[in-house]
């Protein structure tokens, strides 16, 4: 098994050294490619899955005009300001990206890793609980050649090496698709923008803005998540989050059938790692639980628990 392992981590990390030196020759092949009359917007050869990964071809960015809505005088604009996320190709011709990225969008642009050309997107569904958004972009054009990732049916194991890929603004990148590679260091529920709490995977990989949206790959290729959020206390670093491929999987699901949410328990708990608080309650030293505090009133645990 660790000669397996091994040999795929041989194998990315060769194909990222392939990918790198097609970015730095890419302004030379594009030039080529104009002088001899061909279209730059978008090169052949320059992205091509003998050379690069997948996923290095599949990385699009993402640039978003935003203008916050007053609610309540809904006829006054507010000013302007734009933001630069990254996204993939998923079944179905769609683009999954984080929804913070287009938030309140009065015009979002797309842009592949092989190409120059801009293309309109539009937003199909969006979801502010799991942070998630699909993307349509119209033209036949942007799709020629653009394959979708295949999304992992569960969650990494710890320590499992996975790479972030997408593009981070300035000044911590520039225009070329950007790799940072780290290990899963946690599995835990952690806040999401939008004040919901679901499971999370945390990375040591680094996560910049511009990185949004962009996808977490194993040492097989396959999706383990989208990279959403960094801790930014100024203590802890290296500490990146991603929506693992389970909620991912569950918001594809909830775009199928319009029905939409996560779920909630309804009950509030504690934890019973207190000795007294296990002696008043009665649990016998040798158990451990959790103490359930209050139910909500149209909870289906009510009258259960």
């Amino acid at each position: 098994a660790m000669t397996r392992r091994g040999g795929r981590r041989n194998k990315q990390a060769a194909g990222f050294a392939a990918a790198t030196a097609m970015e730095a020759a890419a302004p030379t092949v594009v030039a080529a490619a104009a002088a001899a009359g061909h279209d730059d917007d978008h090169v052949a050869g320059v992205c091509d899955d003998s050379v690069e990964p997948l996923e290095l071809c599949a990385v699009v960015k993402v640039s978003t005009v935003h203008a916050t809505p007053n609610f309540a005088s809904p006829w006054k604009t507010s000013s302007q300001w734009s933001s630069v996320g990254s996204a993939f190709p998923i079944s179905g011709r769609k683009l999954l990206t984080n929804a913070h990225v287009i938030a309140n969008a009065h015009l979002i642009h797309v842009r592949r890793s092989d190409g120059h050309k801009k293309f309109v997107a539009t937003v199909q569904s969006i979801c502010f609980e799991c942070d998630l958004a699909t993307l349509h972009v119209e033209d036949d054009a942007f799709w020629q050649g653009l394959e979708p990732l295949t999304l992992a049916m569960g969650l990494p194991r710890l320590q499992d090496e996975v790479a972030v890929v997408g593009f981070p603004d300035a000044p911590s990148g520039g225009e070329a698709v950007c790799i940072t590679q780290g290990v899963v260091s946690r599995i835990d529920l952690h806040s999401y923008s939008w004040d919901s709490k679901l499971l999370v995977v945390q990375i040591d990989a680094a996560i910049n803005p511009g990185n949004s949206g962009g996808p977490c790959i194993d040492e097989d290729g396959l999706l383990v998540g989208v990279a959403f959020q960094k801790d930014m206390d100024g203590s802890h670093d290296n500490i990146g989050y991603i929506i693992p491929a389970l909620i991912v999987w569950r918001f594809m699901e909830c775009c199928e059938t319009e029905a939409w949410g996560f779920g909630s328990m309804g009950f509030s708990y504690s934890l019973l790692d207190n000795p007294s608080l296990c002696e008043w309650v009665g649990l016998p030293p040798d158990l451990t639980g959790v103490l359930v505090t209050s139910v909500e009133a149209t909870a289906r645990a009510r009258g259960l628990l």
